[in-house]
């Protein structure tokens, strides 16, 4: 059985896609998945375009049955999905923790006053504003090559980045520091992957296989909390679950004209994330 697997064709989009390739070949040896490269509008303008321009096109291309399923970084994916569209598997998932890359190796307390930070998410910079207000936080844009590239020529005296986009990509070296969760909360999602597919197609409940049940758990309370948030109002925020026994651990963060930080546990994914959300919006 061949099946196209959609994906943009970065370095990082090629590394995350294999990873889910080797667990399918490996579950499943009558498949053959063939990696269809997405030429998406944003393509020709990437470091303008934000990540929901490529996920829209790639699961266009899967409604449209082009590519059988596409890979995206979970963290872009939209809480919710088009019509026709399922997310029937979330393979293990790596760090979700931010990391700090400088030119000199300095750490996020180390930088001098004035120093230039790249941050691309309205999240990361109320974070990083939160520890230093003394810096100065630059939008930064493309994947993650180019920011290092923009950083190494001067453009900026550090990025901050996922730690997975650096794990993934075996640049896990090259970071300055590694944010704890509870110091700069990660996104939604971020360091797990999501395989999408045509709702009713054969692929969907042997994608269930390769699903990690803990990975799926925590990240549905993080999607949870961030969709209820939506449903109100946008703000920038941070959610990272974790399972534990009988039970989740959310820690989740919102910046609404301050830093509003909350630890909360729960036995259901989803009525834990809509709670963490009600509280931090009262």
């Amino acid at each position: 059985m061949k099946v196209k697997v959609g994906t943009r064709g970065s370095k990082l989009a090629i590394a995350q896609t294999q990873i889910v390739l080797e667990k399918i070949k490996t579950t499943f040896p009558s498949i053959e998945p063939k990696i269809e490269i997405i030429k998406t509008s944003g393509d020709t303008k990437r470091e303008t375009t934000k990540a929901g321009t490529f996920v829209n096109e790639i699961n266009n291309a899967v409604l449209l049955g082009s590519i059988d399923i596409g890979i995206h970084s979970l963290k872009d994916l939209p809480t919710e999905l088009p019509d026709g569209l399922s997310l029937p598997c979330i393979p293990e998932r790596v760090s979700p923790n931010d990391a700090l890359v400088s030119r000199d190796g300095s750490g996020i307390f180390d930088l001098p006053e004035g120093s230039i930070v790249g941050v691309s998410a309205p999240r990361r910079l109320a974070e990083i504003r939160h520890i230093r207000r003394d810096l100065i936080l630059k939008d930064i844009r493309g994947n993650v090559d180019t920011r290092i590239r923009k950083m190494e020529e001067g453009q900026y005296d550090a990025i901050v980045t996922a730690l997975a986009a650096l794990e993934r990509l075996d640049l896990q070296g090259v970071a300055s520091q590694i944010f704890g969760i509870k110091e700069v909360v990660p996104a939604a999602g971020q360091g797990a992957l999501a395989v999408v597919c045509r709702e009713g197609h054969d692929l969907v409940n042997k994608l269930t296989e390769i699903n990690d049940v803990r990975a799926y758990n925590e990240t549905t309370c993080e999607r949870s909390f961030l969709e209820k948030l939506n449903s109100d109002c946008k703000f920038a925020a941070g959610a990272v679950a974790r399972v534990c026994e009988t039970k989740i651990n959310l820690i989740s963060v919102i910046h609404d004209g301050g830093r509003v930080f909350l630890e909360l546990s729960g036995k259901d994914p989803v009525t834990t994330g809509q709670k963490a959300a009600s509280i931090l919006v009262r």
